[in-house]
Parts: structure tokens; C-alpha cells; sequence
């Protein structure tokens, strides 16, 4: 306890009895002054009795008095001394480091947890890590020379949780003809490792993904003897003596013959590789029973996928197939190719991102970021969201509402209630190709990049006129012929995007139910800003006029 304030009134030597304390525990109760018996003088009056004094306590680091009570704000080890009839008491910390090892079902992996100690707690030895490989038996494929890496860095004071130290190794096929792996199989692991060592539950290595036309494994021809295996327990894994190498190419894989006798296995699909038994198959979806959260990681998959729960705040489900969601979608991004269906709805907290180049199907959606080629479709609601569709936004409940953020839909809109009574801002743009317009965005930051860079090809030509380099200012020259070149090119681009852009494309805001102020329509560069509530109408762009009008459904247009 050299570190601590307290050493000097309270010395090491001092320490008469210890003992372990966990946070807010009491340590201390202190009774309450009680009244001595009262006695009598010689003249018969009574003499009240004496409180007797309250202990003298010194209390140092890390305890706190509550009335008559002194609790630990600390959980560590309690030093209690008689010191000049004074209680002294201090608790410091104290934590012995912790190792623990795992042996995966398999045995063909192994992976390690080392805590380190903290305050007086006793430190990791080398000896306790060999210990605990030993205990487990664990005698091949044992990398020392990551444990001692591993080692180092918990006497530094880091936490190393779920390291994989040992490897088996997979008998080859037999001289019968033997079956290579032509990609790495997933481990099954709850956790990978990044390139600094440290542990990643978000992306595990669970799903064996492959494009179509991948080659899965070749099936060699007769050429010699297998080669055993074994596992991380030095248990013999024989490699198979049979005739003949057992493979089975099921659903949506085949076989093709080379001409070297051997056979290559090949994806015909994009999907999750499955292997068992010999047989090999590509499925076209993947599921996940609960939750996408820290037991299954982040989801990346070239197929369908299928959530049962919901998608949890900062993971991610990205499918070049579909993605229906059985719950909810909180703070997550979902991207897909095909639709994105979340039966229940998203709660996006501003962060949540819902991209597809098909359609959107949720019951509600609130502060988030939809993106979609297709139809955006809720049931009940959409509140302070930014959503982006070359399709219709289409709200189908009885009550259904659209209330604050920005919706950009090239089709339009259909809804019960635009807007709300408290007239919150909802911005509405409408009959333009957005998806053009985000590309004009883009063209337009790559002018911006290719400008900088020509002024500074000027200013470098500039430096090289006047230090005489010809040779460099030639170069420079033919760059900047380059970048114009570039610049002319994107210039013609934007130009027509922008045409493309002003096309009306057929579309109306269809309110079902209320049209509140608060909202503003922009369509072609016109805006129309609703000042009164209005019930049962319809807001489209005339072409002809150049104008944008509302009208009662089925009735005369106003401006």
C-alpha cells in the first residue's frame, strides 16, 4: 500500500487483520449512544448516568460513513489496525488476475482468457498460463510464441479474452483420392481477431459464403497415401483408407471433370456452402432463429436473408438477395438488392439506415434513413424521417400518417394525415428522378476534386516557369490537358443528367384524411407551403402551367 496517502499515519506494519470487501458492503456499524445507569449522591439525589464516548475510527481511502454505517466504495481488501486507540481502517484495491482456457467441442481449437491483477492482487505468472494449457491436456498445435505475445501484454495491464492459441490439423484424404478445400470453411468461432490481435464480436466467423461459378473443392485422382491428422489434445485423426474419395454434390452445386482425372466441385448459385458428411450444398438463404446481435454478429450473406427477431443498435444484415426482419430494427443498417420487409417496424434513433434497389414493406418507421428504388410502404407511420424512393411512398392503415423529416418520391405519395396539427415541418419533394439527382451530386464533388487539382497543376507550372525546369513542366502540362479533358467530359454528363432530372414523371400527394400547415411540396423548382388545413385532397404539378396545384379529390384544381 506504498501508493496510498494513508501510509504515513497508517503503515504497512501497522495492519493487524485484512480482509476481502465488495463495493457499497458494509464494514462497520457503529451502536448508537446508550446512557450509563444513573446512581445517587450522599444527599439522596439522583446523578444521571454518562454517555459513554463513540469509538475513535480513522477512516482512510476508498470507505465512506452513512450515519452509523461505513461501507466500501470499493471493492478490494480491507486493512483494520489498533492504533492509539484509534479503529484505523482503509480498503484498497485488489483483484487476483484470472485465467481461464477453452476447448472448443470440435478439439480442434483452443482459445484463452487472461485478466490481469489489479492493486495488491497477485500477478499472472508464466507458470499459472502452462498450468492451465497443461490441464486441459492440450499438447499439438500450440503456438507458444502467441501465448507469450499474449502474456506480455496482460503484465501490461490489457484484457485478452477468447485468443484461439492452438490448431488441429484435418487428416488429408487417403491416396484413394483426396479432397482439397479450394476455400477456407468458417470456423464456427463467436469471435474473430483483428490484425492487431485484439477481439471482434460484431463479425464472427460463422457463414461459409460463395458467388456462383466459385470452386468449392478437387477431388484428386489416385497418387499416393494419406496424411493423418490430429487434434489440439494430440489425438491421431487417421486419415481415410477407402476406395474411393465419398462425394456427394447436392443442391446447387456441380461437378466438373478435368483433364487430369481429378473432379472440381462448383457453386451454382450465390449462398451459404454447407458441408456434411461428404456432401456439399449451396442454400439460397440464410436464417437466424433470434436476434442479429452480439450472438450471431453482423450478417453478409450473397443470398436471402431471414431474421426471426430483430436487428439490435450497431449491427448490420447486408444480402444481395432480400431481408425480412420478424421484429424490430433499431439503430442497424439493412441493405439489400432485392426487398426489405421488417414486420414490426424500425425504431432508427437517427442512425438507422434501410437501403435496397427494391421495395421497403414496415409497419412504422421513425427517425431513419430509407433508401429505395422501388415502392416505400408502412401500415401505420413514418415520423422524422429522410426517405428516398423512385417509386411511391404508400401509407395503407386506417389512421396512417406521415409527419416531419423529408420524403423525396418520384411517384408520389398516398396517405390518411400529411403534416400534424402542431404544424411540425414535413417537407415533401415529388415527380423528379432523385436517384439522378444524387448522381449529379456525385459528378458535381468529382468537379470540385478535378478543379482543386488543376489549380494546383497551375500553381506547381507556375513554380516550374520560374526555376527553369522544362522537363517537369512538360509533364505538368500534358497532366493538365488531362484533367480539362476530364472536367469537359463530367461538364456534358452533368448536363444531361440535369435534363433527365426536370422530366415530370406522372405522379400526385393523395391525402386520404388531413393536410396540416407545416408542410411544404417541391416539385420542378415550385413549392407550395399549406398554410391551412385542408381535408380529402390531392397536390400535383402541372406541366402546362408550370405550376403546382391542389385540388379536393375529384375536384377543380387551385393554386
Amino acid at each position: 500500500p506504498a501508493d496510498f496517502p494513508s501510509v504515513q499515519s497508517f503503515p504497512a506494519d501497522a495492519i493487524e487483520d485484512t480482509g476481502r470487501v465488495e463495493f457499497d458492503q458494509r464494514v462497520l456499524t457503529i451502536a448508537p449512544e446508550v446512557s450509563g445507569k444513573p446512581g445517587v449522591d450522599v444527599y439522596g439525589q439522583p446523578i444521571p448516568g454518562s454517555h459513554a464516548p463513540e469509538p475513535r475510527i480513522a477512516l482512510h481511502e476508498h470507505l465512506e460513513r452513512k450515519g452509523n454505517v461505513v461501507v466500501s466504495t470499493l471493492s478490494g481488501l480491507l486493512h483494520k489496525a489498533w492504533q492509539d486507540e484509534t479503529i484505523q481502517l482503509r480498503v484498497v484495491p485488489h483483484a487476483d488476475a484470472k485465467i481461464s482456457v477453452k476447448l472448443y467441442e470440435s478439439r480442434m481449437a483452443a482459445s484463452i482468457t487472461m485478466l490481469p491483477a489489479s492493486g495488491t492482487g497477485s500477478r499472472l505468472r508464466w507458470e499459472s498460463v502452462e498450468e492451465a494449457v497443461k490441464s486441459h491436456a492440450l499438447t499439438s498445435g500450440v503456438r507458444e510464441e502467441l501465448l507469450r505475445a499474449a502474456f506480455a501484454r496482460v503484465e501490461a495491464g490489457e484484457e485478452i479474452r477468447d485468443l484461439i492459441f492452438a490448431r488441429g490439423r484435418y487428416p488429408a484424404a487417403s491416396s484413394s483420392g483426396e479432397i482439397e478445400m479450394l476455400i477456407d470453411l468458417a470456423s464456427g468461432a463467436d469471435v474473430t481477431l483483428r490484425s492487431d490481435g485484439t477481439a471482434d464480436f460484431r463479425n464472427q466467423d460463422r457463414i461459409t459464403t460463395v458467388r456462383s461459378g466459385t470452386e468449392i473443392a478437387r477431388v484428386r485422382p489416385v497418387d499416393g497415401d494419406g496424411e493423418d491428422g490430429y487434434d489440439v489434445c494430440g489425438t491421431v485423426l487417421e486419415a481415410p483408407r477407402t476406395t474411393e474419395a465419398t462425394v456427394d454434390a447436392g443442391k446447387n452445386v456441380s461437378v466438373r471433370e478435368n483433364n487430369d482425372g481429378s473432379r472440381t466441385l462448383v457453386a451454382d448459385i450465390d449462398g451459404e456452402l454447407s458441408v456434411q458428411d461428404g456432401r456439399f450444398e449451396v442454400r439460397a438463404g440464410y436464417s437466424v432463429e433470434g436476434d442479429v446481435d452480439l450472438h450471431s454478429g453482423n450478417i453478409r450473406f450473397p443470398g436471402t436473408v431471414t431474421v426471426k427477431g430483430s436487428v439490435r443498435t450497431g449491427f448490420y444484415v447486408m444480402a444481395t438477395g432480400s431481408i425480412q426482419i420478424g421484429e424490430l430494427v433499431e439503430a442497424a443498417l439493412l441493405s439489400a438488392d432485392g426487398d426489405i420487409v421488417v414486420n414490426q417496424g424500425v425504431k432508427g434513433g437517427g442512425k438507422a439506415v434501410l437501403r435496397t434497389k427494391g421495395a421497403v414493406g414496415l409497419t412504422f418507421a421513425e427517425q431513419t434513413t430509407i433508401l429505395a428504388v422501388g415502392n416505400v410502404q408502412a401500415k401505420n407511420s413514418i415520423v422524422h424521417c429522410d426517405v428516398k424512393t423512385n417509386g411511391k411512398v404508400r401509407m395503407i392503415g386506417d389512421k396512417c400518417r406521415i409527419v416531419g423529416g423529408r420524403i423525396r418520391a418520384r411517384e408520389g405519395i398516398e396517405t390518411h394525415d400529411l403534416g400534424s396539427e402542431r404544424g411540425v415541418k414535413t417537407r415533401v419533394e415529388f415527380g423528379q428522378n432523385y436517384l439522378i439527382a444524387d448522381r449529379i451530386e456525385r459528378e458535381e464533388r468529382e468537379m470540385e476534386k478535378i478543379k482543386r487539382e488543376v489549380a494546383r497543376i497551375d500553381q506547381a507550372m507556375h513554380e516550374a516557369e520560374r526555376s527553369g525546369g522544362r522537363a517537369g513542366l512538360d509533364a505538368l502540362h500534358t497532366k493538365k490537358l488531362h484533367m480539362m479533358k476530364q472536367l469537359e467530359q463530367r461538364g456534358l454528363r452533368i448536363f444531361t443528367l440535369r435534363e433527365r432530372f426536370e422530366e415530370h414523371h406522372e405522379s400526385e400527394l393523395l391525402i386520404k384524411g388531413n393536410l396540416w400547415p407545416g408542410v411544404l411540396v417541391e416539385t420542378h423548382g415550385r413549392t407550395l407551403e399549406v398554410s391551412a388545413p385542408a381535408k380529402n385532397v390531392v397536390i400535383a404539378f402541372n406541366p402546362q402551367t408550370g405550376q403546382i396545384e391542389q385540388r379536393a379529390a375529384g375536384g377543380a384544381s387551385q393554386r
